[in-house]
C-alpha cells in the first residue's frame, strides 16, 4: 500500500483546492445575482442549481475527508475503501461539468447560428455523464476506487473524452468569435480579443487538469490516488468558468462605454470660411457651428439579453 501522501494526502489537497474554488464561485454567484437581476429566468435557475450542486459536492467531500482522518483514524484499510460520499462527489462533478458544457454549447449555437458543433458537443457531454454514472456505480458496488484500474479502459475513455469536449467547445468559441473580429471599429476588435482570451484561459485550466489527471491515472498504481488532486476541483473549475462568462458582460460594457465617453466635436467657421473658435469670433462675423456626434454601440448576441447593434451620426448646424 502506498504512503499516506499518495492516498489521504491527495484527497486532502484536492479537497482544499475544491473548497477554495467553491468560495470563489460563491462570490461570483453573488455578484451575478446582484448585477444581473433582469437576466432570463432559466439562466438564473441554472446558476443557482450549479451553485447548489457544488455546495453539496463540498459537503460530501469533507464528510469523506473527516471520516478518513478522524472517524477511521489508524485504520488504513478504509483509505482503499473510503466512504461512499466520496464516490458521489465524482458524480456531482460530472453533472456540473455537463451542465456547464451544455451552456457553452448553446452559446456556440447562438454565436454561429449553426447546430452541428453544438449538437456534437452536447452528445459527447451526455455520453460523458452516462459513463461517469456507470463508473460511480461500479465503485459503489465494489466500494473501492482501486476497481477503476480493472476498468481502466472506461476511466481512460472518460478522462480523454472530458479533455476532447473542452477542446472542441473552446475551439468552436474562438472560431465563431474570430469570424466577427474583422470589424471596422477597433473597440469591437478589442472586445472580441478579450472574449477569445477569456475562453482560452478557462480552457487551459480545465484541459490541463484533465490531461494531468489522465497521465497520473495511467502511470500510477491501483492504490495511488494522486489523480484525485485534479478531478476533485473539476466541478469548481467549470462553475467558475460559467460565472466568469456571465459576469464578464459588465466589464466588456464598461470598456465600451469608456471608449465613447469623450464629448462631441465642434467645428466653427466664420463668414470668411476660415475655421475659428466660437469664443473668439467677432460680433461682425457670422459663425456657423457644426456639431458632429458619432455614437457606435456594439453588442454581441449571446442569447443572454437583447443585443442590437446600432451606429448613428448626428449633425447639427447653428
Amino acid at each position: 500500500m502506498p504512503g499516506l501522501g499518495y492516498t489521504l494526502g491527495a484527497l486532502e489537497i484536492g479537497g482544499i483546492l475544491s473548497t477554495l474554488f467553491f468560495g470563489i464561485a460563491t462570490m461570483q454567484a453573488y455578484n451575478y445575482y446582484k448585477d444581473y437581476p433582469k437576466d432570463l429566468w432559466y439562466l438564473k435557475a441554472m446558476a443557482i442549481t450549479i451553485w447548489f450542486f457544488e455546495f453539496i459536492h463540498t459537503i460530501l467531500l469533507w464528510h469523506a475527508i473527516f471520516s478518513l482522518t478522524i472517524t477511521f483514524f489508524g485504520q488504513p484499510e478504509h483509505i482503499i475503501a473510503p466512504p461512499q460520499t466520496l464516490y458521489f462527489t465524482l458524480l456531482l462533478s460530472a453533472i456540473i461539468a455537463t451542465m456547464v458544457q451544455l451552456f457553452f454549447a448553446n452559446r456556440i449555437r447562438l454565436f454561429s447560428g449553426r447546430v452541428l458543433v453544438p449538437v456534437v458537443a452536447s452528445i459527447m457531454s451526455c455520453l460523458y455523464l452516462l459513463g461517469m454514472i456507470a463508473a460511480v456505480t461500479i465503485t459503489c458496488v465494489h466500494n473501492t476506487l482501486a476497481v477503476l484500474q480493472t476498468y481502466r479502459w472506461l476511466a481512460s475513455l472518460l478522462f480523454s473524452l472530458a479533455t476532447v469536449i473542452d477542446a472542441v467547445i473552446a475551439a468552436a468559441m474562438c472560431y465563431c468569435l474570430g469570424r466577427v473580429r474583422n470589424s471596422d471599429y477597433p473597440k469591437t476588435r478589442n472586445i472580441i480579443d478579450t472574449l477569445i482570451l477569456w475562453c482560452i484561459e478557462s480552457t487551459v485550466a480545465k484541459t490541463g487538469a484533465s490531461i494531468i489527471q489522465l497521465c497520473l491515472f495511467l502511470t500510477r498504481g491501483e492504490s495511488d490516488f494522486l489523480w484525485l488532486i485534479f478531478i476533485l476541483p473539476r466541478a469548481s473549475l467549470f462553475s467558475n468558468s460559467m460565472f466568469a462568462a456571465l459576469n464578464g458582460r459588465n466589464r466588456v460594457k464598461s470598456a465600451t462605454d469608456s471608449d465613447h465617453a469623450s464629448g462631441p466635436t465642434f467645428i466653427t467657421f466664420n463668414s470668411t470660411g476660415v475655421p475659428s473658435s466660437p469664443q473668439a469670433s467677432s460680433p461682425r462675423t457670422r459663425n456657423v457651428v457644426i456639431q458632429m456626434t458619432r455614437i457606435t454601440e456594439t453588442r454581441i448576441d449571446d442569447g443572454l439579453e437583447d443585443s442590437p447593434t446600432e451606429s448613428k451620426t448626428d449633425v447639427e448646424c447653428h
